[in-house]
């Protein structure tokens, strides 16, 4: 039996924490909150950065490259460059309802899962999406790459299926 303690507790903006992911290299962690993310600083745990995302509730962040970001929330996801704390583009489209989460392929194309178990895959390069599919019956928590050219995807309709890209 192991006790766990924090080491130090970050005060993030207001309305929670949704998602995190670590930028290894900038030694940054990302968190989202309603409407900003955060850029946090892992060696000194002093927030450096806000950037308005553009996006109501940012479900889910994922790094692209080094300097860029996809964030999802409410019916829209943003490309963020987190170097010039700016929002390179916006893609809004209610059907969407929430973004629940998103997965970065080989290609650089982006795959991202909305309300009713639908994905879509995104080209970040062409600056539109243009695959939809239906994979489950309920939403599309997660996503998991592997390392074979296959992906996981998880659903609340209690299944998980595995996909070659």
């Amino acid at each position: 039996h192991r006790d766990y303690h924090p080491i130090k507790t970050l005060l993030c903006q207001e309305g929670g924490v949704n998602s995190i992911v670590e930028l290894k290299d900038k030694d940054l962690l990302v968190s989202g909150t309603i409407k900003a993310i955060a850029l946090w600083n892992l060696t000194s745990y002093e927030c450096e950065k806000k950037i308005e995302a553009e996006c109501y509730w940012n479900n889910s962040i994922e790094r692209i490259d080094t300097n860029r970001l996809i964030v999802g929330g409410e019916g829209k996801f943003s490309i963020v460059n987190i170097e010039e704390g700016t929002v390179e583009n916006s893609f809004r489209n209610e059907q969407f309802g929430v973004i629940y989460s998103f997965m970065i392929l080989r290609n650089g194309n982006v795959f991202f899962s909305t309300k009713e178990g639908y994905a879509y895959q995104y080209k970040v390069e062409c600056k539109k999406y243009y695959k939809e599919f239906k994979p489950h019956n309920n939403y599309i928590m997660c996503f998991l790459k592997l390392n074979n050219h296959q992906f996981i995807t998880g659903s609340a309709d209690n299944t998980l299926k595995v996909w070659n890209y």
